[in-house]
């Protein structure tokens, strides 16, 4: 007779309204918080397009970029292109990059040091001319001064990452707002979920619901990411030059990445629910019992 007038009791009380309006709140706020996370650990991760960079070759690209484009600068003074060929290094140009990137990460105000450059260049051009028996005078000297100038102009121009300036603008704002908010989200998630967990009488009913909004958390963090990933539409986007392309890419591959892992995080804090609230359930029985 106990048994029957239980288990009439639990048939009663399958339909759980308040549990079931907190497991669609907790969800979305584990899923916002989850966004908050993977951007944080992809898009505006501090060195996540210097890793990119290396990885798609960018500078090495940059560097062959700078030396084509400084022999064409040349092509008017009747330079050959030799004489371009051993300005600068691709070590010293990555450093250079580094240096930008960081400072613009830093909000630091840098000036590159082309001091090398100019004296390699100035150096060859002299050397150009002695091989060649032709005379430098003074008119000559301030238009290779003047020449040397705009190749340093150049260069500066091609060590500082297309775009930055907006990035660090976005990431700024972003880390302005990215720890109240993630405090917000989890102290709000805490409140929900004990909550729901009074709700019941039983701990493990109330951790169903909870798994609930986990598992619908791991699908809002997963699917979209995964979608995109598969259609690739961003890889289909007209951006110049192409190694710039490549680096863009690969960043917005790795941000993809960030956010499935963050579903995969809530897919094992499912699946460890699940097994606490079996264990829980069969401790409730026996106590029963």
């Amino acid at each position: 007779m106990k048994r029957k007038s239980e288990k009439k009791s639990n048939s009663k009380r399958k339909f759980y309204p308040l549990s079931i309006i907190l497991s669609f709140i907790l969800a979305g706020l584990l899923a916002i918080a989850g966004y908050l996370v993977g951007a944080s650990f992809g898009i505006f991760r501090s060195n996540i397009f210097l890793e990119s960079a290396a990885k798609t070759g960018y500078y090495e690209s940059v560097h062959e970029k700078f030396i084509e484009n400084a022999m064409d600068l040349g092509k008017p003074m009747m330079l050959p292109d030799e004489v371009f060929e051993d300005i600068v290094d691709v070590d010293k140009m990555t450093s250079d990059i580094k240096q930008v990137y960081n400072s613009r990460i830093d909000k630091k105000d840098i000036s590159v040091d082309t001091s090398s450059v100019k004296k390699k260049l100035t150096d060859n051009i002299y050397k150009y001319a002695q091989d060649n028996n032709i005379a430098i005078g003074d008119e000559q000297k301030s238009a290779i001064e003047e020449f040397v100038t705009s190749i340093e102009k150049e260069y500066k121009t091609d060590v500082d990452i297309t775009y930055i300036n907006y990035y660090v603008s976005f990431r700024n704002m972003y880390n302005k707002f990215f720890i109240i908010l993630i405090v917000i989200l989890l102290v709000l998630a805490v409140v929900d979920i004990v909550i729901t967990i009074k709700d019941h009488h039983y701990v493990h009913r109330g951790l169903r619901y909870v798994t609930y909004a986990t598992l619908a958390a791991a699908i809002m963090t997963g699917v979209l990411p995964l979608f995109l990933f598969i259609q690739g539409r961003y890889k289909h986007l007209n951006i110049k030059p192409v190694y710039f392309y490549n680096m863009f890419v690969d960043v917005i591959n790795k941000s993809l990445y960030s956010f499935m892992a963050v579903s995969v995080f809530f897919i094992l804090v499912s699946v460890g629910l699940i097994i606490a609230t079996v264990i829980l359930r069969k401790k409730a029985e026996k106590g029963h019992n």
